[in-house]
């Protein structure tokens, strides 16, 4: 792994150049200097190869204009390349800012290799403060048009909520510029007391990209944070997830759906931590997959020693349309207190050829039979959307996704 770090010197020196790092920052590189970085023996990258992804010469992209046709249903927050390039937001209850990344909201960074990655580039933070009720959702894209073939983008940005607070907000990226480089996101919420967060991800890089997203989420006493991931981009799409409850009577749902085609590899690494009694949590994650394409499910519960009365369920089920294609789910629980609810389990299947059989015997093409079934599998994750215009947008991309587009894709 030296030659990864080598060239992500070339691109933080760069970097210094326009905003001086802070200690904070030389320290985390300090740090991945000499870290072991995860190999294949590590089990959250057992089936993924860092270095195929990682080991090229990117460089920094480039701080560009690009306008966009404006939604009048959501409040607006938008990253060109990586950089904060304009919003639109009209609550008194929001507030937009950029703090430094050794700024006090953040106490403790995550060990993840990938967020450290995104810290080091030395970027500054940007913090959205919800301190009432929103009525609008707010819409955070992230937009690569750089056309260099190896740009590096590493958008960072943090949201709080004050006791009481809610929010919906939805993230979404898409790539006009047709590069393989690297887009690394970094999300981070702190939900306070009684606050709710209602969180949309679609993740829909490049196909030649190498994306990854890392959602780090504190929930505090009854504070409740849903969110749904829909990870269908990218030739390796990573989407990590770590919830930590750090008050009684929290709550988070987590949802998604994974779509492949191709050789593409979509992994998706989730991680709840109840070390405070009486949480709850939920997990459904399910994964369509074609041709030669792989996915990965890897999702863990953590029950400390002295949470008690914690509820926590986790499922996760795969679809294969092709032979060829491959999937690898490994449910986990790790308990440390008897006096749980704790469940977990995942299925993988090919079509069922009686119902497809079924459809054809109705006067339903193959193809159509093939599409309608797929819709179903899909339809438990997104009709679950309350938001109709969310719930349209999300499934347009996901019926393209997979190339059916086709009658029934406006769910």
């Amino acid at each position: 792994m030296g030659q990864i770090i080598e060239n992500f010197k070339n691109i933080w020196a760069e970097a210094d150049r326009r905003l001086p790092p802070k200690d904070f920052v030389r320290q985390i590189r300090k740090d991945l200097e000499t870290i072991s970085w995860p190999s294949r023996d590590h089990e959250d990258f057992k089936y993924t190869s860092l270095s195929k992804h990682l080991a090229k010469n990117f460089t920094p992209s480039k701080n560009e204009t690009f306008k966009i046709e404006e939604d009048g249903h959501f409040q607006t927050i938008t990253f060109i390349n990586g950089h904060l390039s304009a919003h639109q937001l009209d609550s008194t209850n929001l507030k937009l800012s950029e703090v430094n990344p050794d700024s006090s909201f953040l106490k403790k960074p995550s060990k993840q290799i990938f967020s450290l990655l995104n810290w080091a580039g030395g970027n500054q933070t940007i913090h959205l403060e919800v301190t009432g009720p929103c009525p609008k959702p707010i819409l955070i894209t992230y937009i690569q048009v750089d056309g260099d073939p190896l740009s590096l983008s590493g958008p960072r940005i943090s949201v709080s909520l004050t006791p009481g607070a809610q929010a919906t907000i939805l993230e979404e990226s898409m790539d006009l510029g047709g590069g393989s480089g690297f887009v690394n996101k970094l999300f981070m919420a702190s939900l306070g007391e009684g606050s709710e967060l209602t969180h949309y991800r679609i993740q829909n890089d490049g196909k030649k990209t190498t994306s990854n997203c890392s959602n780090e989420i504190e929930v505090q006493k009854d504070a409740t944070y849903r969110t749904w991931n829909f990870n269908i981009g990218g030739l390796l799409g990573r989407e990590v997830c770590q919830v930590r409850f750090l008050g009684e009577q929290a709550t988070a749902h987590l949802k998604g759906l994974y779509l492949s085609n191709e050789n593409r590899q979509l992994d998706q690494h989730i991680e709840v931590y109840h070390d405070v009694k009486n949480t709850f949590s939920t997990q459904h994650f399910k994964g369509i997959l074609r041709d030669q394409s792989k996915a990965v499910f890897n999702g863990r519960i953590f029950v400390g020693k002295g949470a008690s009365g914690v509820d926590a369920k986790q499922l996760n089920n795969n679809l294969l349309l092709s032979s060829e294609a491959e999937v690898d789910t490994k449910p986990e629980l790790i308990i440390e207190n008897s006096d749980v609810k704790c469940s977990h389990g995942a299925t993988v299947g090919h079509l069922n050829p009686d119902q497809i059989f079924y459809l054809r015997a109705r006067g339903i093409p193959e193809a159509s039979a093939e599409e309608m079934i797929c819709r179903a599998f899909a339809e438990e994750i997104i009709l679950d959307i309350e938001d109709s215009i969310i719930r349209k947008r999300v499934a347009r991309a996901c019926a393209s996704a997979l190339n059916q587009g086709g009658p029934h894709a406006s769910v």
